[in-house]
């Protein structure tokens, strides 16, 4: 049989409720007896004079919005890039941007500061933390126009998520680790990680966690960003020793590992053969979409030991060298990449790539889909692919043969996802 839309829609939505920020926060954060139950852990609210929320990223709202239900909070913010409107008093909310911050990023920024420096010992600040909090909030050291210029410079140019995230901490007032100096209370964070390896020095560039990499980091990235004049910084984070005398606990309670698990429960169910590659997939998307198709052949060859109808599945976060102002994303250039290699297989096939936030770099689209019909369409327009890959106009190459998956709220942030089925 043929895939179906529905089928595949079905699925990504079936893997993104698992990793929803309401969903996951009702799971693991309640309020019994006037007890906070984070997990295994409970927290006696009375203890605490005063109480605040600090929501941070793209699915803040979803997760402020419950947080706010089950505790009364004397303050905060939340910085997200959506409108947002929650039943909250003294929450101030911030219409920030991604990947790059602006005004609005930059007044969060100097509002959570303000808020921490007023903090006090018998406080509790709980922080909502997910995808996209590294841009959504910061104060930088230097000004707001040298900050996205040296940001663009590096997204459009292979810099891995944890080179990246070096330069915003040693350029940000905030990031790794550095607000906890100025916060007294008691600290709780929940966090939805957009990270492969959920490596928390990384998600949301270090918020509330110690910093693991090093001056010496700094410097050896330092020496890649030509033109920039970033060196003279010194890399002033937080420390591990410095970190175990602060009160904070983080709670990692969505994943890209989460939701590629139950993308393989979905298909399971479906009754295909599942072999789930994890949520590695990550590093320069040409070497990806290599790695993939490679294990794609050796599946389809039974190397792997799968019988059809099976299915890959796969999670992490590529980097992209973009030389030109083309439309589309990460999702859709993977899965552009991977339309010429998938030509030559034998036998009905569909390749997914998407965006568990929904949206897909500078598109209208969270990602793409690629099977017989879609490169039927191709050949019938008599596209040139390799024109497209070029110019990086994925979007516009899958809008074109009705391969291109719709932008929505997915209200969470873990990364990519992806899967390839097989019959």
């Amino acid at each position: 049989m043929t895939i179906k839309i529905e089928f595949i829609k079905n699925a990504i939505d079936f893997s993104l409720r698992c990793v929803r920020a309401d969903v996951v926060c009702e799971k693991f954060c309640k309020v019994k007896n006037g007890n906070f139950l984070a997990g295994k852990l409970e927290y006696e609210l009375d203890r605490f004079k005063r109480k605040y929320l600090i929501a941070v990223g793209k699915a803040a709202c979803s997760m402020a919005k419950y947080m706010c239900r089950v505790i009364e909070f004397d303050g905060g913010l939340i910085a997200t890039d959506k409108d947002c409107n929650v039943d909250c008093e003294n929450i101030d909310v911030f219409k920030s941007s991604h990947p790059l911050p602006n005004d609005e990023s930059i007044k969060a920024g100097e509002r959570l500061i303000s808020l921490s420096e007023e903090s006090r010992k018998d406080d509790l600040f709980v922080f909502l933390i997910s995808g996209g909090a590294s841009s959504l909030i910061e104060k930088p050291k230097i000004g707001l126009d040298e900050y996205r210029n040296i940001l663009t410079y590096m997204l459009r140019n292979h810099f891995s998520i944890e080179e990246i995230n070096v330069i915003r901490k040693a350029l940000s007032q905030i990031k790794g680790g550095k607000i906890l100096r100025h916060i007294d209370g008691e600290i709780i964070s929940f966090i939805i990680s957009d990270v492969a390896g959920d490596d928390l020095s990384v998600v949301g560039s270090g918020l509330t966690y110690y910093d693991k990499f090093s001056q010496k980091d700094f410097v050896e990235v330092c020496k890649k960003l030509d033109g920039f004049d970033v060196c003279k910084f010194n890399y002033d984070t937080l420390s591990k020793d410095d970190f175990l005398f602060k009160r904070v606990t983080n709670h990692i309670i969505a994943s890209n590992a989460n939701a590629c698990a139950c993308l393989e429960e979905y298909l399971k169910n479906k009754g295909f053969n599942v072999l789930n590659l994890g949520s590695y997939m990550k590093g320069k998307i040409e070497w990806v979409s290599d790695i993939l198709f490679d294990a794609i052949n050796r599946a389809v060859n039974g190397s792997f030991g799968v019988k059809p109808p099976f299915a890959l599945v796969f999670g992490g976060e590529t980097t992209v060298e973009v030389r030109e102002n083309g439309r589309g994303g990460r999702c859709q250039h993977l899965a552009l990449m991977m339309v010429r290699r998938l030509k030559s297989l034998p036998g009905d096939f569909t390749f997914v790539s998407f965006a568990t936030d929904g949206k897909d770099g500078n598109s209208d689209f969270s990602g793409a889909i690629v099977n017989r019909k879609v490169l039927e369409r191709a050949d019938e327009l008599s596209l040139d692919v390799g024109e497209y890959i070029r110019k990086f106009n994925s979007s516009v190459f899958f809008e074109e043969t009705d391969g291109a998956i719709k932008s929505f709220d997915t209200l969470t942030n873990v990364a990519d996802i992806g899967f390839f089925l097989y019959e």
